[in-house]
């Protein structure tokens, strides 16, 4: 609520009508800043997910944070992977930057924070992984990379889900699918011994005639 504004809160709308709401976004500090606009009418809620990224006036470095299409859902306990992108842009020369990470949910608590500081002379790519605790909710979330060096800032931040984790679940109904198959194999062996064994003699009396 401290960065947006809405033009309206609330609008009265007949069938077939439509109404505009403006956004107005307000630059207060650098950073990124998730969360998300709620709109609710006659009991049906739909959310809309936003990330508000503020950087300095004066940018030396461009930053780009991509989570490929593989991550972008993660179980608890699984890694996150993403690639980096950093470009000098108006550094005169090899400096060294600081890039600190966070994991934040959409109300901007930080789930993970990470700082290391590294050499960067004209451009630099690279992967970060990060692994999801264990016990953390299903839902919405945010990776994001910030840079500083000097005064310049820069920052960039994508969007990922965290989904309930399914590989117990699956465990067990493979156990089970494995225990059925044995079964009916174990039926199946032991009716074929069967028939043998009662044609048998059959077969014998057949060739004696």
């Amino acid at each position: 609520k401290q960065f947006l504004s809405l033009s309206d809160n609330s609008v009265d709308l007949q069938a077939d009508e439509s109404a505009r709401v403006t956004l107005n976004f307000i630059g207060k500090q650098v950073g990124s800043f998730p969360g998300e606009i709620i709109a609710t009418a006659d009991g049906i809620e739909k959310s809309i997910p936003i990330i508000l990224e503020v950087i300095s006036e004066q940018v030396l470095f461009d930053v780009k944070l991509d989570i490929p299409s593989a991550y972008s859902e993660v179980e608890p306990g699984d890694e996150l992977k993403f690639q980096i992108t950093l470009l000098n842009v108006g550094a005169p020369e090899k400096v060294d930057v600081f890039a600190t990470y966070f994991i934040k949910d959409l109300r901007g608590n930080i789930i993970y924070e990470e700082t290391e500081t590294f050499a960067v002379e004209k451009q630099i790519s690279y992967s970060k992984s990060f692994k999801i605790r264990d016990g953390t909710a299903p839902g919405d979330y945010v990776a994001v990379v910030e840079v500083r060096y000097a005064d310049s800032f820069a920052v960039s931040s994508q969007l990922f889900r965290v989904v309930e984790k399914k590989g117990l679940v699956d465990r067990e109904v493979m156990t089970k699918s494995t225990w059925t198959m044995l079964v009916l194999v174990f039926i199946l062996t032991g009716f074929v011994f069967l028939l043998i064994y009662k044609l048998a003699p059959i077969r014998k009396k057949s060739k004696k005639e």
